[in-house]
């Protein structure tokens, strides 16, 4: 603020109309006293007189004005860049915010997404473990009809064997 008020007060400076007007006159009332009184008004506008003869308080008054017109376009000018700056500030915040939150919704659907690929994926692998456990008695009685089936044949060729073997013992011992 006090660096608005020293532009300020330097603007008035550069714009001092000329002669002996509002300007001249605060200066000299602050000369005399900090805070002057109505007495001190009265003396330093009598001493001003003397100076400018056509000075009125009327004159005084629309010199004030002046600067009073000039400080407040200047504030304007500055309030309107404040509040053009303060606008664009906002849309930038509010789109890095929509762009945030269109992020984190992204992310939460993906994870939904995922959570159910993870579940679905779960329930296979219980499926396949459950298959996994199962596979002995799916294929146990399958091996146990192939295991029987071999044993019969091997009985059987033994016994067709055997019987070769009896007939062929009885052809060398009775025809030889």
């Amino acid at each position: 603020m006090e660096d608005f008020v020293q532009r300020l007060q330097n603007l008035i400076n550069k714009n001092n109309q000329p002669g002996f007007d509002f300007l001249e006159f605060t200066e000299s009332l602050f000369e005399e006293k900090q805070n002057p009184d109505a007495e001190i008004y009265k003396t330093v506008f009598r001493i001003a007189q003397k100076i400018d003869k056509s000075l009125t308080s009327s004159r005084l008054i629309d010199s004030a004005m002046f600067y009073k017109d000039l400080v407040q376009r200047a504030a304007d000018t500055e309030i309107n860049k404040g509040v053009s700056k303060k606008q664009e500030l906002q849309v930038e915040k509010d789109t890095e915010r929509n762009n945030l939150d269109n992020g984190l919704k992204n992310t939460r659907t993906k994870i939904q997404q995922l959570t159910r690929q993870i579940q679905e994926l779960q329930n296979q692998e219980v499926a396949l473990n459950n298959q996994l456990l199962a596979i002995d008695q799916k294929y146990g009685s399958k091996f146990i009809d192939l295991e029987r089936k071999i044993d019969a044949i091997r009985d059987a060729k033994e016994q067709v064997i055997v019987s070769i073997v009896d007939i062929e013992a009885g052809i060398k011992s009775n025809l030889s």
